[in-house]
């Protein structure tokens, strides 16, 4: 999950996010839509704590992919940011009100850990429920203090006074964020 504000511009990555994996072996001398494309839970597709995966990786090629999944989420979100509102800076003052944003980014990495973002939802799914108990137990993980961190965020961004400096800002970014890491 993506979070994002406008003024100064800032773009910040749930690091306890979820990853889904097929239940099924990969072939990949047969990709198949069904098999390997999902971005839902199902009998077919497992959930996972984000956490899962880069244990797998193991510590340097977790780094490595985290590395480059931080880059390139900072090329999408800084150039999709300028090529669709224009200069950032000029956004607070114009609209007369300041914003966030929070995104879902469906992302894939290849063999050799290069990531390729496949959608960026503008509405991401923040249901617990409906996908069983087990599944229930795992999404209320990782997205009840998603929800916690950002209504945190939310109320102290709101409490600061219209001239905050930026460091005020990234100070309360810091102690209401704690599971978000910067892209930009």
């Amino acid at each position: 999950r993506m979070q994002r504000r406008w003024d100064p511009v800032g773009v910040f990555l749930y690091s306890e996010g979820l990853v889904f994996r097929s239940r099924h072996a990969h072939d990949g001398s047969k990709p198949s839509q069904s098999r390997d494309i999902f971005s839902s839970v199902s009998r077919d597709v497992e959930p996972l704590m984000l956490a899962t995966i880069w244990k797998e990786f193991g510590r340097d090629r977790a780094s490595t992919a985290r590395s480059r999944m931080l880059s390139v989420l900072a090329e999408v979100f800084g150039h999709a940011l300028h090529e669709s509102f224009g200069d950032p800076a000029t956004l607070t003052k114009e609209r007369g009100f300041d914003c966030f944003d929070l995104f879902g980014v469906d992302l894939m990495f290849d063999i050799n850990l290069q990531p390729y973002v496949l959608e960026v939802n503008m509405g991401p799914n923040l249901w617990v429920d409906r996908q069983g108990q087990l599944e229930e137990k795992l999404l209320r993980a990782v997205k009840e203090p998603l929800v916690k961190q950002l209504a945190a965020w939310t109320g102290a961004r709101i409490r600061l006074r219209p001239e905050a400096t930026v460091e005020e800002l990234r100070a309360v970014e810091e102690a209401t964020l704690v599971d978000f890491a910067r892209v930009l």
